[in-house]
């Protein structure tokens, strides 16, 4: 099968080179015994968590994962990519991933593992990505995603659903690069599990409050951008949907404010008018993202003198994987209403940060805005029609 297309995630990032190709996956890659861990590799091969995507594709007739997302260290259009599912540990398919490779100076791909066949179980999935290093004739494994299947109903008939819970609790700014007159803006990656739109910004620095700052959504997804949960519960429908928010602050730059002048062809005695540069404002941030009249998530973190939001100390802990270039994770809390949330399951955020991706061994700080208490619809379940 090829792809009819494999849009680009709304980065400016500017690719050089293109290769779309759909490939077979080869007996001696990926054996689980074989492979070596992405990060042994030179380059290391690691992915950009806040557009990893692992998602179970509910029906009647079963279930079909799917993965997405990008991936840096892609050396050519010679290695293959492919995503063997787990249940149990037993493996139920081995699926080949198309990509788009982009040869520019950070190498990286594009990529989307689209199963095929549909699945009749229930419990913990995984779904475990492997890259294969022709030259060097070599397997890694980049990535393992996990999932929860359940065996749900709506009017009377099975329907195999899952509950990614684990994806309300990490948090990433990404520092937007110069593309022509455009950029050096922060974008920020969340989830919610409910409605969100028209946030705004709450900011202080050092407890001294800004001006509030306007929200712009981007898109970007490779496939989606939603995970949805559908059941009939006691004759109700119940629909939960997971949303990946991309939040661009349109009127903060980061960076050097003389470059961000002539970037955006600003006038130098205006600029500050229109432009909050976060180079005027080094320090302890802390933002309150607000939507209908309610904070629904609150961000902290540090800005450097140089006007850049710093990397969290977890991100270089002992054991934590590799981050994308100019991405910082953040300190979320969630309130304990969740008012942007229709499920919230604290035990299932405390484990992991998202798709099964475990927290790094520093990551107090990251984990204790989790709430205590969980919020929502009750667990999936078969019922009688």
């Amino acid at each position: 099968m090829r792809l009819s297309s494999v849009p680009a995630l709304a980065l400016p990032l500017v690719a050089a080179a293109f290769a779309l190709m759909c490939l077979p996956t080869p007996a001696h890659a990926g054996g689980k015994a074989k492979a070596e861990p992405g990060t042994s590799r030179s380059p290391k091969l690691f992915l950009d968590e806040p557009e990893s995507l692992f998602e179970v594709r509910n029906s009647d007739s079963g279930f079909a994962a799917r993965a997405s997302g990008r991936m840096s260290g892609f050396s050519g259009t010679s290695d293959l990519l492919h995503l063997e599912l787990r249940h149990k540990g037993k493996l139920l398919e081995k699926i080949p991933c198309d990509y788009s490779f982009y040869n520019t100076e950070a190498q990286f791909a594009e990529f989307v593992c689209t199963g095929k066949q549909d699945f009749k179980l229930a419990g913990p999935i995984e779904g475990l990505l492997f890259y294969w290093d022709d030259a060097a004739e070599k397997s890694y494994l980049v990535r393992t995603f996990t999932a929860t299947v359940h065996e749900a109903s709506f009017n009377g008939v099975a329907k195999w659903v899952g509950t990614p819970d684990d994806l309300l609790g990490a948090a990433y700014v990404r520092h937007i690069p110069a593309n022509g007159n455009r950029g050096l803006e922060l974008m920020f990656h969340f989830w919610t599990s409910g409605e969100a739109r028209g946030q705004k910004f709450r900011c202080t620095v050092d407890g001294k409050k800004l001006p509030d700052l306007e929200g712009s959504p981007r898109t970007g997804a490779i496939v989606s951008d939603e995970l949805e949960l559908d059941q009939q519960v006691n004759g109700q429908r119940q629909t939960v949907k997971w949303t990946r928010h991309r939040v661009v602050l349109s009127d903060v730059v980061h960076g050097d404010k003389a470059t961000a002048i002539q970037v955006l062809l600003g006038n130098a005695d205006t600029f500050d008018q229109h432009h909050v540069s976060l180079v005027d404002h080094p320090g302890q941030w802390v933002c309150d993202v607000r939507a209908n009249g309610a904070a629904g998530r609150r961000f902290a973190f540090t800005v450097t003198p140089e006007g850049k939001v710093a990397r969290h100390p977890s991100q270089d802990a002992e054991g934590a994987l590799p981050s994308w270039r100019n991405v910082s994770q953040l300190a979320v809390t969630i309130p304990a209403d969740a008012p942007f949330d229709q499920r919230v399951r604290p035990d299932e955020l405390k484990k992991s940060m998202g798709f099964g991706l475990p927290w790094p061994k520093d990551s107090a700080e990251l984990t204790a805005g989790i709430p205590s208490k969980k919020k929502g619809t009750v667990e999936p379940k078969r019922g009688k029609k």
